[in-house]
């Protein structure tokens, strides 16, 4: 029997599961973060390094094997969730639905009652399960543990299941405070409010008004002592102290807690947005991206602070901002000592140091350690500068700089020198001058040979050479080669207005 034999010269170039030649830039090796051993524990295809096989995998099969993997990981999340609900004992039912039956044959339902029945020994038998929220639920939490014991797990696995709550008046154990709770419910017991006291009779009621206590979080993490307001939240939490992260990005390398962290990380690699903002068509690969974005249209601030009753519209920023009544800095860089009120400041501080400049102006070559610096930038090339100072009526580009003018107005300098203990109005002219004291003079002047300590000096030095006189005067006209001139000349002016 005669067969077509296909001879392939570069075997390095084929994808090994889709046998598709790719260009070697959209290759990657099936070695690098354990891809081959994922492989395996998915299709049971074993790839060893010396098989003579295609090594590679491409970028779409890549993409393909991390949804798959989500996907399993995801199942086996479901079904022990519904295990754990049916038949850990503290199943927690917030709300009973009306179940309608059509009875076609009324030995049908005679056997699946006596069926029940012979499973559910210790259960009372229910009458009827109707809709309303005044209704003890554990009795149908439980019916529905018995009705399904045919598949419940055997005695070993539910030995190893940790008891820790136990009801005083029917000896049922509980796995949980809320199912004790909950099941309390049925001895007549009352949901008791601990922040205010008030007493309900359905569990379903008790969160709802506990929802009201925005500041009520009981749930408390052993290890750093952060509060929670749910359970859930708390157990997600304990993850990041010692916790396995068991979901891999195949491309980077990154892992994840939860197969939804890892469905949202993929989207940085293939660009998708699929959320969409509703008032202005905004796109989001994040959920939480949009929840945010969404208070600027609301202009919710929910977040208050304490001492200067200044409004925010999340927590994490009401946090940064009360480290400016603290003076509290708890991140530091490890290579010149600065220490800054949040890590994000941390992260572009340290761009100093590598040199790093990640955001880029699209008009020009000149690049930035920031977003925010971007921004400022680019409203140079179109000329927008929409903060004015009150006083002067000098128009910046950024609140910050706004700031930093007013300084000019009431005098404020708020850097000092641990040397000698001058004081000036900017971080950055403390940073230059501390040069002076180290002898650092690294910026030369090219038509007089002068050195300077930063290029700021350098550059104003150099309109001596020029006699640029770029600062001017809006009520006379007249021209400064400083800044500072320019300020000390207005104020020539302000005082002859008073």
């Amino acid at each position: 029997m005669n067969q077509e034999i296909r001879i392939i010269s570069e075997i390095n170039k084929l994808c090994r599961t889709c046998l598709t030649e790719k260009n070697e830039s959209d290759l990657r090796s099936l070695f690098e973060n354990s891809i081959d051993t994922i492989l395996f524990d998915l299709t049971s295809v074993l790839v060893d390094k010396n098989d003579g096989y295609p090594p590679s995998i491409c970028s779409n099969c890549l993409f393909t094997l991390n949804i798959a993997v989500s996907f399993k990981q995801q199942c086996k999340k479901a079904e022990e969730e519904l295990r754990e609900a049916f038949f850990a004992n503290d199943t927690v039912i917030t709300e009973l639905k009306t179940i309608e039956v059509v009875r076609e044959s009324e030995n049908i339902i005679e056997t699946n009652y006596k069926e029940i029945q012979i499973e559910a020994d210790n259960v009372p038998p229910v009458e009827s399960v109707e809709e309303t929220e005044d209704e003890p639920i554990n009795e149908s939490a439980e019916l529905f543990q018995n009705c399904n014991k045919k598949d419940s797990p055997s005695a070993k696995e539910t030995d190893n299941i940790e008891i820790a709550f136990k009801c005083g008046e029917c000896d049922i154990s509980f796995r949980s405070e809320n199912g004790l709770k909950n099941h309390l419910i049925q001895h007549g017991r009352m949901l008791n409010c601990e922040v205010c006291n008030q007493e309900f009779s359905t569990l379903k009621l008790f969160r709802s008004h506990v929802k009201q206590h925005s500041n009520y979080k009981p749930y408390k993490c052993k290890f750093c002592h952060k509060h929670f307001s749910q359970s859930t939240n708390l157990t997600k939490h304990m993850r990041i102290h010692g916790g396995e992260k068991k979901h891999l990005c195949t491309v980077c390398g990154k892992r994840f807690f939860e197969p939804r962290h890892l469905t949202i990380h993929m989207r940085i690699h293939t660009g998708e947005k699929p959320i969409i903002c509703a008032t202005c068509g905004k796109r989001f690969s994040d959920p939480h991206g949009l929840t945010s974005h969404n208070k600027i249209h609301t202009g919710e601030k929910k977040f208050k602070c304490n001492i200067c009753d200044k409004r925010f519209a999340h927590s994490f920023v009401l946090t940064a901002h009360k480290r400016i009544h603290t003076g509290e800095r708890p991140y530091k860089c490890q290579t010149c000592g600065a220490s800054y009120a949040t890590s994000s400041y941390l992260t572009i501080h340290q761009r100093i140091h590598t040199q790093e400049k990640p955001y880029q102006c699209e008009t020009c070559p000149k690049s930035f350690i920031s977003r925010c610096s971007l921004v400022a930038h680019i409203r140079t090339h179109s000329g927008e500068k929409k903060f004015q100072c009150n006083i002067c009526g000098k128009r910046v580009g950024r609140s910050g700089d706004l700031q930093v003018h007013m300084r000019s107005h009431t005098g404020e300098k708020p850097y000092t020198c641990t040397i000698c203990y001058k004081k000036y109005h900017t971080s950055s002219n403390l940073a230059a001058h501390k040069r002076t004291h180290l002898g650092i003079k690294d910026h030369v002047c090219s038509a007089c040979g002068k050195a300077f300590g930063d290029p700021r000096t350098l550059k104003a030095h150099y309109r001596i050479h020029t006699g640029e006189r770029p600062y001017l005067c809006t009520v006379c006209g007249v021209r400064y080669t400083q800044p500072g001139q320019l300020s000390a000349h207005r104020k020539t002016h302000l005082a002859a207005k008073n």
